[in-house]
């Protein structure tokens, strides 16, 4: 297993809004921003990439150009401990140990699903730029 530290001691889990924009705001200083996308997706755009009005790169922002001073670590953390201040990544290259002094988590939501009858049977996702895709297709094949 390989073992890194954070850059500034700073480990960001999550490449979203809130983290992207903690590892913006410590400039300089720099973080390591684990996620396991390298863009952070502005979602109040989606509705356009959607209805085609929009081209669906314009909705994300590249982390390594919003963020110039942080690392970027492609993965997804698989556990913290807290008591030796690490946290374990899984990437493509295998696991990663991260070690930091200040945590933050941004990690986002996960959608909910209401209590509709058919709706997780025939409803489309809409909260990632897939799934934007996925939508503005589906209605073109409808068409």
């Amino acid at each position: 297993m390989d073992t890194r530290d954070a850059r500034g001691g700073v480990l960001v889990l999550g490449g979203g809004f809130a983290g992207a924009y903690v590892a913006r705001l410590l400039g300089g200083r720099g973080a390591t921003i684990v996620s396991p996308e390298n863009f952070m997706l502005f979602t109040p755009l989606l509705p356009e990439a959607a209805s085609g009005t929009l081209e669906p790169r314009h909705c994300v922002v590249p982390l390594r150009v919003m963020c110039p001073h942080a690392d970027l670590l492609l993965g997804r953390v698989t556990g913290v401990d807290l008591a030796a201040r690490t946290a374990h990544v899984q990437t493509d290259e295998g696991m990663q140990d991260v070690a930091w002094r200040e945590l933050v988590i941004a990690l986002g939501a996960v959608p909910r699903v209401a209590p509709v009858p058919g709706l997780t049977e025939h409803g489309l996702s809409f909260k990632s730029l897939a799934d934007a895709i996925n939508l503005r297709n589906h209605v073109l094949r409808e068409l």
